[in-house]
């Protein structure tokens, strides 16, 4: 990296923070090395390099985008001190969070990326949902994968297998999109390979924290899945209430993936997974909003039909799409409607 640059790129930093040479000049480090370093003679060995850039507020990383001049998240930038200023916040709002001014000005200027958990702070600060960020990033459109999510849903509600087909084709060739393109490839009669099937559930395994898009992705292959598998990822869901104690759109996706698991081991004739896997979310989803509620009670039909032959199960799912119908919520009322259909 050219030390010339590096000099000049530090040099403008600490004019623009109106910080003199003595500033610099401390047990750790002195003002002709930085004297030295800014004219281009020489380079600081790295630990004296990272004290000098502390004292600007900025970390090594960040100075090094600014010296390559990676303006890649201009936008980011942009969005970000849009909301800020529209809430009245200063630059020097967030250095309790390990945020200065310099890296805020920079960050907003679309010359470096702060970590993403101090972007997550700053925005809890000024009350900003990450999902309200993102959706003013896309100018004011869903992310693209979540919106490919909806419409492969939409797609696998009603059958429309043609708009299924479309939406693989589409996918199945770019590798940013390849899980959603197995998911989708899920929902067709040709199904995933056990090749497929095993590669997803790797994937999924990998994870550490759950996004929309991973829950969705799991919905459509579970079916595909060992009962291992459906039970390990189960028990991923319910164990962390945090990421959709507060989060409805969270909360109705990790209920349609815990339902989703026990209907296929319903399907397989392994009841007590399914019973289990029922009665550990009981408490979870009964107390919860009307969809949770409604989803419960819908499964739990489900299974007492197709483990004990009665009408009970059968009586149970039709009061549940009746109620359904009657809150508007056509989609549900056309998933359960579908199911019901399967059995009948």
């Amino acid at each position: 990296m050219d030390i010339k640059k590096m000099g000049q790129t530090f040099k403008d930093m600490r004019e623009s923070l109106q910080l003199p040479l003595k500033a610099f000049d401390t047990e750790n480090l002195s003002y002709q090395t930085i004297t030295a370093f800014e004219a281009g003679k020489s380079l600081p060995k790295l630990d004296k390099l990272e004290f000098a850039l502390k004292v600007l507020g900025i970390d090594l990383t960040s100075f090094l985008d600014v010296v390559e001049n990676q303006n890649y998240y201009q936008r980011y930038g942009r969005v970000f001190r849009s909301l800020r200023e529209q809430r009245g916040f200063e630059t020097t709002d967030f250095t309790d969070l390990g945020l200065s001014p310099l890296m805020l000005d920079l960050f907003e200027e679309g010359k470096i990326m702060p970590p993403l958990n101090k972007i997550d702070d700053a925005l809890q600060k000024m009350h900003i949902p990450l999902s309200d960020f993102s959706f003013f990033l896309n100018n004011g459109s869903e992310e693209v994968i979540l919106a490919l999510f909806h419409k492969l849903d939409y797609a696998d509600c009603y059958s429309n297998f043609e708009l299924i087909q479309q939406l693989y084709d589409e996918a199945k060739n770019q590798p940013d999109f390849y899980y959603f393109s197995l998911a989708a490839k899920a929902c067709l009669e040709i199904g995933l390979t056990e090749n497929e099937a095993e590669e997803v559930t790797t994937f999924l395994f990998g994870l550490d924290d759950w996004t929309l898009p991973d829950i969705y992705c799991y919905i459509h292959v579970a079916q595909f899945m060992t009962t291992k598998a459906l039970r390990s990822f189960t028990r991923d869901f319910t164990k962390h209430p945090y990421f959709y104690e507060y989060r409805p759109t969270a909360r109705k996706l990790v209920t349609q993936a815990v339902l989703e698991t026990c209907f296929t081991l319903v399907e397989r004739d392994e009841f007590m997974a399914a019973i289990g896997i029922l009665e550990r979310v009981k408490d979870l989803l009964l107390p919860r909003d009307e969809y949770s509620r409604l989803s419960y009670l819908f499964t739990k039909g489900y299974y007492i039909y197709k483990k004990e032959h009665n009408d009970d199960g059968v009586n149970q799912m039709e009061e549940v799409i009746r109620m359904i119908k009657n809150l508007g919520d056509t989609a549900l009322y056309q998933k359960f409607v579908k199911a019901f259909n399967s059995i009948r």
